[in-house]
């Protein structure tokens, strides 16, 4: 019981971090923009790109001056992962991912239009995922500064309660991060992908080379709908690769699943559900629901 006790001490002052790691997102890509806009209006986008994305690298800093106290769980003995191995992950990892967006499309859709029956104008956005800024952030310093702060500062604290909750844990909150209702189980599936590799290989090293591959190939998507004028052609183009990616990841996750590839250690006792009640949880969790939902009806 001692234990317990001192596994939803911890959980809370993860919670707590966790929401100040949501506000400063929140307040880094949405707040700041706006607010140099105001001081300087004479400024280019790129200009105010940039400055976003600098100040999005500092919540690594952040986030460690917050968790740093908490205890880390035993550090696993690193192992390798072949290329044909890796590869798998990814196109599991693809499929299973835009599987998802499948589901998820009704609800945007159902926002979209109730946003056009309310009358709701869309935001400005600040961001332009083609410029160089962009491309330089989302392809190579968003996925080692989210591995650091997810896969390393978050899970190794969530390490000692299980690796079960640690995984449901860091995937809710890499999912809400985003604080995109479309990306939401995108990411979310992405943050269970990628937490499994490090537990299994015991190294970001893995996890940071797929989470590059996958926003790479977002990228890319990206920039070849800008050289592809015929949209109904980009629209035929992307439908057959997804559900290419979609057939043969879901063939290798139930071949995976049937081998017995796939095995949490330490999976969620009934116990450890009550650490998801704590105060910082519930609190970072409302928060991420109303930014997720408030910026669902603006963008």
């Amino acid at each position: 019981m001692n234990e317990f006790i001192n596994d939803r001490k911890n959980m809370n002052r993860l919670g707590f971090a966790t929401l100040a790691l949501f506000i400063f997102t929140d307040l880094s890509s949405e707040v700041l923009p706006q607010a140099v806009l105001l001081l300087f209006p004479g400024l280019s986008q790129t200009v105010l790109e940039s400055i976003s994305y600098i100040s999005l690298l500092l919540e690594l800093p952040a986030f460690y001056a917050l968790v740093y106290l908490l205890p880390r769980g035993v550090i696993a003995e690193k192992r390798q992962l072949s290329l044909g191995k890796l590869l798998t992950v990814f196109i599991i990892g693809l499929g299973v991912s835009y599987a998802l967006n499948y589901l998820i499309y009704p609800v945007n859709e159902l926002i979209s239009t109730m946003k056009e029956a309310y009358g709701v104008a869309p935001s400005v956005s600040y961001y332009d995922s083609v410029s160089v800024p962009g491309v330089i952030y989302t392809v190579l310093a968003a996925p080692i500064v989210e591995e650091l702060v997810f896969r390393k500062l978050m899970l190794d604290r969530l390490r000692p309660m299980g690796d079960g909750v640690a995984i449901i844990f860091t995937s809710l909150a890499f999912g809400m991060y985003h604080m995109n209702m479309q990306q939401l189980l995108f990411a979310a599936w992405w943050g269970i992908v990628l937490s499994y590799v490090v537990m299994r290989t015991g190294t970001i090293k893995y996890s940071v080379i797929l989470h590059i591959m996958v926003n790479t190939l977002g990228a890319m998507f990206d920039i070849a709908g800008g050289y592809i004028a015929d949209a109904a052609l980009l629209n035929i183009l992307t439908s057959v690769t997804v559900l290419a990616v979609i057939a043969v990841g879901l063939i290798l996750l139930v071949r995976a699943v049937r081998r017995g590839a796939i095995v949490i250690s330490q999976p969620i006792l009934p116990i450890h559900r009550r650490l998801f009640t704590a105060p910082g949880v519930i609190c970072a969790l409302i928060f991420a629901i109303l930014a997720n939902g408030f910026y669902a009806i603006i963008s």
